[in-house]
């Protein structure tokens, strides 16, 4: 079991970058870390709780987990451009016979 942490996340910028950063633990106590691309520190911000909203266990429906998947780990740089095109293949075809109870 992870150990309490004061800190659920961290916003920061590297040495040398104008790129913000964030920085936190998964629910098995893995840290971490990644680029948010923007630079703005609001943006950062917000996806850093958007990260840590969807880690403290709140209750997402298949369409809410597949749409917050191929947003933020689907698409370049994390994924390449044809992972991506499967992977919204995949979606829209579970998506046809998933229940609204999935």
């Amino acid at each position: 079991m992870p150990r309490a942490r004061k800190h659920d996340g961290v916003v920061h910028r590297r040495d040398g970058t104008t790129i913000w950063w964030i920085r936190y633990w998964d629910r098995s106590g893995v840290p971490r870390r990644e680029s948010t691309h923007p630079h703005d520190w609001q943006e950062a911000q917000s996806k850093l709780r958007e990260r840590l909203t969807i880690k403290k266990g709140e209750t997402l429906s298949y369409g809410q987990r597949t749409d917050f998947f191929l947003e933020n780990y689907s698409k370049p740089p994390v994924r390449a451009e044809k992972a991506h095109e499967q992977s919204l293949r995949e979606t829209s075809q579970v998506g046809v016979w998933c229940t609204p109870a999935c």
